[in-house]
């Protein structure tokens, strides 16, 4: 379990999962009690199912992300397909939830750095297993 101290003045969380690994699914609802209960209240999530380059694509992803009000993408972080559109999707929906809300935080605009996108691609490896 994170630690409440974890998901302090977070603006956005992204939830990971491994869509050939049903365990990896099954532990989202663990994952968002935790948000719900540890993180601010209009913290933004974005549900993203990894590893589709190794199966066809699901809609059990897409139905909990409906269920939960939260936005979901799929994505092959090995085939680099859709990472990039993580970080822009969620950096649009902390703005948006920043004009709606002014008292989440800091009222300048976040702002995803070209940059730091392109240098994630060229890595191109995971840190997590």
């Amino acid at each position: 379990m994170i630690t409440s101290s974890y998901y302090r003045g977070a603006h956005g969380i992204v939830i990971v999962y491994d869509v050939t690994h049903r365990t990896s699914f099954e532990q989202v609802s663990v994952w968002i009690k935790q948000i719900n209960e540890f993180a601010p209240k209009n913290v933004c999530k974005l549900l993203v199912g990894n590893k589709v380059d190794l199966v066809e694509k699901r809609k059990e992803g897409m139905e909990l992300a409906a269920k939960l009000g939260i936005g979901f993408i799929e994505t092959s972080a090995k085939v680099d397909e859709r990472v990039s559109d993580v970080f822009t999707t969620m950096t649009q929906m902390v703005n948006e939830r920043t004009k709606e809300d002014p008292t989440i935080g800091s009222t300048e605009k976040i702002q995803l750095n070209k940059v730091e996108v392109t240098e994630i691609k060229k890595k191109k490896k995971c840190l997590c297993k």
